[in-house]
């Protein structure tokens, strides 16, 4: 729970361009929010065994959106008559935007980030909206069936049929895993496992491409978005956006990302 967590919180941050965030869970017995990103001390109010930190459910900004299961998007929480301030020392909320995580109509988590430089837009409301579905189903069959292999196919489930496509590039180049998004450009998985992933960048972008790709390993820091242009396998070129970042696996750096 809390590495998926994390992970989510990752993408929508860097998605939404928010400074901070955090992805919660409605713990079924308490009714209170479990929020396993924040923070590794615990609140004496939980006394509930592995988590993190928890809330109680009240009417402020993300409590209204658990409450009437309903976005709540603030780009000015000063004077958001929603907002009932933070807890000493809590970083200072200038906008925010969290949208409950829905299953049968019952809000069993939420997504919430913060602190965008410009204004919250649509287009961020409709990002972390995807990602609340998604989070509302992993939390859903964590409930239901925690560390079984159910729950690991349900995971590649929801990364082979996201919309976007998602990929693991290695150092050397090499693509270690994508998604069946590629279908849609008519490729096969096995076209591009094990293949070097600068062989489908369009030729007039490939400089531009392995530069950020250098620079990224070099520094760990990648682009917020990284644009170009991808070979179909008809020869036939598109436009793409990339987002990514670099991880570490068993000390060996790679780049998990986007496209889209």
């Amino acid at each position: 729970q809390v590495e998926v967590a994390r992970e989510i919180l990752d993408v929508i941050k860097k998605k939404t361009l928010s400074e901070v965030g955090f992805v919660g869970y409605i713990d079924e017995k308490t009714n209170k929010l479990i929020v396993p990103t924040l923070t590794d001390k615990v609140w004496n109010i939980c006394n509930m065994k592995d988590k993190k930190l928890c809330f109680d459910v009240k009417n402020n900004l993300f409590g209204i959106a658990i409450k009437r299961r309903k976005p709540v998007l603030s780009n000015d929480v000063s004077k958001d008559p929603r907002a009932k301030g933070t807890p000493k020392g809590h970083i200072k909320i200038k906008r925010f935007l969290g949208v409950p995580s829905l299953i049968k109509g019952k809000a069993v988590g939420i997504l919430a980030v913060a602190n965008k430089k410009e204004k919250y837009s649509k287009e961020d409301l409709y990002t972390l909206s995807e990602f609340a579905n998604v989070y509302a189903t992993i939390v859903y069959h964590l409930i239901k069936v925690k560390e079984t292999e159910e729950y690991n196919r349900m995971i590649n489930t929801l990364i082979e049929n996201a919309r976007d496509i998602i990929y693991v590039i290695k150092k050397d180049g090499t693509i270690e895993y994508i998604n069946n998004r590629v279908k849609d450009y008519g490729y096969k998985k096995e076209d591009l496992i094990g293949h070097n992933a600068f062989n489908f960048v369009d030729i007039e972008y490939a400089e531009h491409v392995l530069s950020a790709f250098k620079r990224a390993f070099k520094t760990g820091k990648t682009l917020d978005v990284l644009k170009y242009r991808l070979k179909r396998k008809d020869g036939t070129t598109f436009d793409v956006d990339q987002k990514s970042e670099v991880i570490l696996e068993n000390e060996e750096p790679k780049i998990v990302g986007t496209i889209r």
